[in-house]
């Protein structure tokens, strides 16, 4: 619920028979507190979103950087194959299928770290707030799935627009 049920929600609780004035008054302050942290949680999401953005993008650059780097390394290959008349498909090709192959094993790394971190930390978090539900109440990996599915698959573009690219610089006549 928003804070915009909170007068309904105050007065089914003020209605219920036993409360005091003091408990009524308590109600009333509770909503600024509330009021308060609401706010706080606004600001904090807005802040971790830009923060994301500004990750996102460093990675990126990571990326394409990484890439260049393996293309100016490998120059002298490639200026070779294009001598001996490989088209440019075989050229790309063992590069795109290292670079996928890199991109999975990274996956798969990250996928298995976040797991063993989420596996070790949410029975702690849930114990700590004792409130009775579960952090991810159909379970983690079917919860985690997609979301590395998508993942890869956004990873996989990144890298195939990227090294394309990169690439097309050394593949010039």
């Amino acid at each position: 619920t928003s804070l915009d049920d909170y007068p309904a929600i105050s007065t089914s609780i003020e209605s219920i028979p036993g409360l005091t004035d003091s408990g009524t008054i308590h109600m009333r302050s509770t909503k600024a507190v509330l009021e308060r942290i609401q706010k706080i949680g606004t600001t904090f999401e807005r802040g971790i979103k830009w923060l994301a953005i500004l990750f996102g993008l460093i990675a990126l650059l990571v990326v394409i950087n990484t890439i260049r780097i393996v293309f100016y390394t490998h120059r002298e290959e490639i200026s070779i194959m294009r001598l001996v008349g490989a088209s440019h498909m075989m050229i790309r090709g063992p590069f795109i299928i290292n670079m996928l192959l890199i991109n999975l094993c990274a996956l798969f790394l990250s996928a298995l770290f976040t797991y063993g971190a989420l596996t070790f930390l949410i029975p702690k978090v849930e114990n700590y707030l004792s409130i009775g539900v579960k952090i991810f109440p159909h379970g983690l990996i079917s919860t985690g799935l997609p979301i590395l599915a998508a993942e890869f698959a956004l990873s996989s573009l990144i890298v195939l627009v990227v090294s394309s690219i990169a690439l097309r610089r050394y593949l010039k006549s």
